[in-house]
């Protein structure tokens, strides 16, 4: 009877280490890096819909161009397990510029028209903001935003002491260092400013698409007889010319510049940030919302809304949605 009782007690103390041990690996951040920033500045000018934290990957799987389909902002791990969903629309519409720090993921709700936060276990949704800001950055208690008249604003991570920074319509904003480079859409030309609004800067005469700033560049699609990828330092010295591709989309890392290329079908590509080493990525055509999450780029193609992942060296390519 002893021996019994002793195995029962040895297989509930299993039981428990294992469902903590699950427990552990499924829901919690803790023990694991947590962001200051919410999210990369190539990630967010692409709409912001895949963001990461730890070893988890968020991403919103928005399915508005099939009938009666939900949206979703969903986690899972960056090997393609445990995923679970944690915000869901039945309208259908994206979900943008997921954000997460620490237990906290911030959301553009393009259905209610709103900003909000959720904990990362679907728990305490709230109410930031009553409008759908754009370029939405959370970075040390802030949260950065294009909002009323495309002006950039700030608030804090509760909602309140809400500041406007600039009055110029203003897009493609990142927030590095300090300063908020954006482009003004009056004159198509790259500014920074500082995050309390003052020191205002022209970067260059040229006119550009869209900005990337990663370190001390600025990386940009010209719009111009070249409308390739150029390079500028933040002070606005050293302009180069990395590619003159027909470029699309782009998302700059540290190490790689990933793009689509009109000139080719609309491919995933990438090059260094010297111009060398240009690779094709995606056999997939016509590429949009481009985000690199670790070693992963997830996109976007033209002939439906479903979201794709391939390793960053063209490698196992899937269909997110598959993914389990």
């Amino acid at each position: 009877m002893k021996k019994i009782v002793s195995i029962l007690l040895l297989l509930c103390f299993l039981s428990m280490v294992l469902i903590s041990c699950i427990s552990r690996d499924d829901e919690s951040w803790e023990n694991e890096p947590i962001n200051y920033r919410g999210n990369s500045v190539g990630n967010i000018v692409n709409r912001g819909s895949v963001a990461s934290q730890g070893g988890w990957i968020y991403f919103s799987d928005d399915n508005n161009f099939r009938l009666f389909a939900s949206s979703y902002i969903t986690k899972m791990r960056d090997d393609g397990t445990h995923m679970r969903h944690i915000v869901r629309s039945i309208v259908g519409n994206p979900f943008w510029y997921i954000n997460v720090v620490g237990d906290w993921i911030y959301y553009t709700d393009w259905n209610s028209d709103s900003l909000y936060k959720i904990r990362t276990d679907g728990k305490e949704r709230t109410l930031l903001l009553d409008i759908s800001p754009s370029y939405v950055t959370v970075l040390d208690g802030w949260i950065y935003y294009q909002g009323k008249q495309d002006h950039i604003y700030k608030i804090r991570t509760d909602g309140s002491e809400e500041t406007k920074i600039n009055d110029e319509r203003s897009d493609s904003i990142n927030v590095v260092d300090g300063w908020i480079y954006y482009i003004n859409k009056d004159d198509n030309r790259i500014y920074k400013i500082q995050t309390d609004g003052s020191n205002k800067t022209l970067i260059n005469d040229d006119e550009a698409f869209t900005i990337n700033v990663v370190a001390d560049w600025v990386y940009y699609k010209h719009r111009g007889t070249i409308d390739g990828i150029y390079k500028i330092r933040t002070d606005g010295t050293d302009k180069t010319l990395i590619t003159d591709d027909s470029v699309g989309w782009i998302n700059v890392t540290e190490d790689w510049i990933f793009y689509t290329s009109y000139n080719n079908n609309g491919h995933i590509f990438k090059i260094r940030s010297d111009g060398t080493e240009k690779t094709q990525i995606t056999e997939d055509k016509y590429c949009y919302e481009i985000y690199v999450v670790g070693d992963w780029i997830f996109y976007k193609i033209g002939h439906d809304n479903r979201l794709h992942m391939i390793r960053t060296d063209g490698t196992q390519y899937q269909l997110v949605e598959n993914v389990r």
